[in-house]
């Protein structure tokens, strides 16, 4: 069983994470993947709601998982914030923090199960 930290962040990053819960979702109930989603804040609602683009609490999340999955952050609302409180650097600090070497990038998203089927969303 693994646990996968969901932080959706702003704008389309929480519509694009919404629509890879739902893959987890589905392979949770149909395939036995055994995978716990614990959420977490990041970006510019983390800021909003706690002044900080990562707040300690996420991070200590976080620790207790086995992957994360993080939904792109930012928007027009918070770049007058000064560039140490922008919610990219809540990104970048987990990525740092924990040493994050792959970041994949998709129009369309695809997921390969340990069983050799592809589901796609």
């Amino acid at each position: 069983m693994s646990k996968v930290l969901i932080l959706p962040g702003d704008g389309i990053g929480t519509e694009i994470v919404a629509q890879a819960v739902k893959v987890i979702d589905s392979l949770n109930s149909n395939h036995s993947m055994g995978m716990t989603l614990e959420d977490g804040l990041i970006g510019g609602i983390a800021y909003d709601e706690t002044g900080t683009p990562l707040p300690d609490e996420t991070i200590k999340v976080a620790k207790e998982c086995d992957s994360i999955l993080l939904g792109a952050v930012g928007g027009p609302k918070w770049e007058p914030l000064e560039r140490a409180l922008r919610p990219e650097r809540g990104s970048r600090a987990v990525r740092h923090t924990f040493r994050a070497r792959i970041i994949f990038k998709f129009e369309t998203c695809y997921f390969i199960s340990s069983v050799s089927k592809c589901f796609k969303p």
